[in-house]
C-alpha cells in the first residue's frame, strides 16, 4: 500500500515543491503588487496547496462549500476570471470536476490534473492496458 501511494504522493509533492520554490525567486515587487495565485477547483486541494505554498502564493478555491457537488458545479464568470489570472490551476480530474476543463481551455492554460498524475505514476503496474477509471481507489 505504501508503494502505491508513494509515487503519486511523490509526484504531487514534487509539483507542489516546484510551485513553492517558484515563489522564492527574487522578484521586484511594489507594495501594490499581489502574490502569484494558485487556483484549485475545491477547498480540499486549496487547503493542501496552501500548506505547501505557505505565504509565497495566494491560494483560491473555486468551490469553497463542501456541500457543493463538483460533478454538477457550473462555473461562473468570476471562476473564469480567477483561472485566467492564475499562475497555476489545479484540478482533481478523473471526472470529479470536469467543469475545470472548460475553464482551462477558455483561459488557454493546462491545468495540473492530479488524477492524470496519479494514473501516469501507475502506468504499466497492472500488467494490462489500463482502459478503465480508478478514481475510486
Amino acid at each position: 500500500m505504501i508503494k502505491k501511494l508513494s509515487r503519486p504522493f511523490g509526484l504531487l509533492v514534487a509539483a507542489a515543491t516546484a510551485i513553492a520554490l517558484a515563489g522564492c525567486a527574487p522578484q521586484e515587487t511594489s507594495q501594490t503588487e499581489s502574490k502569484p495565485t494558485i487556483v484549485a477547483t475545491t477547498n480540499v486541494w486549496a487547503s493542501v496547496l496552501s500548506q505547501v505554498a505557505g505565504d509565497n502564493f495566494e491560494v483560491i478555491a473555486l468551490i469553497s462549500d463542501s456541500a457543493i457537488d463538483p460533478h454538477s458545479y457550473e462555473a461562473s464568470a468570476r471562476d473564469q476570471l480567477a483561472v485566467s489570472e492564475a499562475s497555476v490551476f489545479v484540478m482533481n480530474g478523473g471526472g470529479y470536476d470536469d467543469f475545470a476543463l472548460g475553464l482551462a481551455s477558455a483561459a488557454g492554460i493546462e491545468p495540473l490534473n492530479v488524477y492524470e498524475i496519479h494514473e501516469a505514476s501507475h502506468e504499466g503496474e497492472h500488467g494490462h492496458k489500463d482502459d478503465h477509471d480508478h478514481h475510486d481507489e
